[in-house]
């Protein structure tokens, strides 16, 4: 990690398929091989290289045998069961749902009728902000109660990062997230997660495909659609940057320190 350096490791997040645009870790991780080498020494002197790297592989070879279980399960348990249970497999149509996510929505779900409405299923879901009310006043900015399954908020956020790329209705949803609201990465994620589920419960409960349109209501293709996004709703770099954790941190260290030097008390609220 020390040899490859920040660039290195950056392009090889980029290059993975699992990049979700959060790069925030890269530098504090390296920090930390470089405080390994400075406390263990680059010759082993105070800690076993190849011990630890046989055990690495150790790990690596069981994991790989679990993968190869969770493989086996997935095409000979899940997908059959799941192909029985949604035949028509219109969950599939929905830009971000592929076999798997579905197989996950139609097992948790269940029926769908159960919920009375949309507000219900995002409830359910656990991807909605907890409430923190007190008479008139109503707390803002809350994390989300995870109160759901966790593989349905898994497939979620997967299912949600792929649709905001694919969906226009979607990709602007993310964009006023970042773009006017100054969230970073993952919380504008999260926002565009119950825009989805709220898809996969009317596609369940209708039995039928969904259809791609614009923001207001035309059907597209899925090259119309890419089109408009890359047209409309593409963030800017420069405000990617700017709405890290990191920098939003920053500021927030920057805003208290001018408070404690200006001797002003901070602002409740």
């Amino acid at each position: 990690m020390v040899a490859a350096g920040v660039s290195g490791l950056r392009q090889a997040w980029r290059a993975a398929e699992v990049y979700d645009g959060d790069e925030d870790w890269i530098e504090p991780l390296l920090t930390l091989a470089q405080e390994v080498l400075s406390l263990y020494g680059e010759q082993g002197g105070y800690l076993d290289y190849s011990a630890l790297a046989d055990e690495v592989r150790r790990e690596q070879r069981r994991l790989a045998d679990l993968e190869a279980d969770a493989r086996f399960v997935c095409l000979q348990v899940t997908r059959p069961r799941y192909r029985q249970l949604h035949p028509s497999r219109n969950l599939e149509t929905i830009q971000g749902v592929g076999q798997d996510g579905a197989a996950v929505y139609v097992a948790f779900v269940g029926e769908p009728n159960r919920f009375a409405n949309q507000r219900a299923f995002r409830g359910w879901s656990g991807m909605i902000p907890s409430s923190d009310q007190s008479g008139e006043q109503e707390g803002k900015g809350l994390h989300i109660t995870r109160a759901g399954p966790d593989l349905v908020k898994k497939y979620a956020f997967l299912g949600a990062e792929t649709a905001r790329r694919w969906d226009p209705q979607i990709a602007a949803i993310y964009y006023d997230q970042m773009v006017n609201k100054g969230n970073h990465h993952t919380q504008a994620v999260c926002a565009c997660v119950t825009h989805l589920l709220d898809r996969i419960r009317v596609v369940l409960t209708e039995d039928r495909p969904y259809e791609l349109r614009d923001v207001d209501g035309t059907p597209v293709t899925p090259q119309q659609a890419r089109a408009i996004i890359a047209e409309r709703y593409t963030v800017p770099e420069a405000v990617r940057r700017r709405n890290t954790r990191r920098a939003r941190r920053e500021r927030r260290e920057r805003k208290e320190e001018r408070r404690k030097k200006s001797g002003s008390r901070p602002v409740k609220g």
